[in-house]
């Protein structure tokens, strides 16, 4: 109880003397502050018992996992900055697989630049909309930006749904997102 929180220890106690075959196979918790700091930590009991079955000892594994959670959350933040700058930015964006052109996510300019709504394009391909109104055109957009890693002001005709064929101008870059 010098370290560990009192509510945790009889949680422990608690499993161990009445429910020990049921006692999970690891623990993850915070420490009491020691000299102001909370240690976060996963523990992998080992119980000892008698030949009564009865619970006699108990010994713990310990593994500081503090730096893991730290990283964890700083990646949270991190995401969650990019999530907010990129659905408010006022510049269509999306997000698409290379090779397919897969919608993976766009924003709220980009829906109504398009004409289709979010769940309408998540999923799909820029050829099932018909993005591009020149399959060619198209091949050699993604030839380029294979070469490059990215393009920027790519001139280029597309349909919108709701405001018909358009010239515009493209920017993109090749970015790795979960491989």
């Amino acid at each position: 109880r010098e370290f560990f929180d009192s509510k945790i220890v009889d949680e422990w106690l608690y499993w161990m003397k009445n429910m020990p075959d049921m006692l999970p196979a690891y623990l993850e918790f915070d420490s009491i502050k020691t000299n102001d700091k909370i240690f976060h930590l996963i523990a992998a009991p080992k119980l000892f018992f008698d030949l009564n079955k009865k619970v006699v000892g108990c010994m713990f594994m310990f593994s500081d996992i503090t730096e893991l959670k730290m990283t964890e959350k700083k990646l949270r933040i991190s995401d969650e900055k990019y999530s907010k700058a990129f659905h408010a930015s006022p510049a269509p964006s999306s997000i698409t697989t290379l090779k397919e052109g897969r919608y993976v996510d766009v924003n709220e300019s980009y829906t109504k630049f398009v004409g289709y709504s979010k769940e309408e394009l998540i999923g799909k391909t820029s050829t099932d909309i018909k993005f591009f109104t020149d399959r060619e055109d198209r091949t050699k957009f993604i030839t380029e930006l294979i070469k490059t890693g990215k393009l920027r002001n790519y001139v280029t005709q597309m349909y919108s749904k709701i405001k018909g064929i358009r010239t515009i101008s493209i920017s993109a870059e090749i970015i790795e997102l979960q491989s």
